[in-house]
């Protein structure tokens, strides 16, 4: 079977997937991980194939993460701005 698996974020977001992927590959599955083009190399290492998502995001970009993840709530509840 043909597996998708698609998320957005930080290391923390991204690792729970490659251990969800690794072991459904073990069992038989292509397995895709979309993320971050910054993750490729890492999805590539676990022996999964590696698709890029947009919007492109520089993880060091702390003015884009102070406009869209609040420092208490997470992404929940921020405001969407242009």
């Amino acid at each position: 079977m043909n597996i998708l698996i698609c998320t957005f974020g930080s290391h923390g977001d991204v690792h729970p997937y490659l251990a969800l992927g690794w072991a459904l590959k073990q069992l038989g599955h292509h397995v895709t991980l979309a993320t971050s083009s910054v993750y490729g190399d890492l999805v590539h290492r676990h022996g999964l194939d590696f698709a890029p998502v947009r919007p492109e995001v520089r993880m060091d970009d702390q003015e884009l993460f102070k406009l869209i993840i609040d420092a208490r709530r997470g992404s929940i509840g921020c405001p969407v701005r242009p």
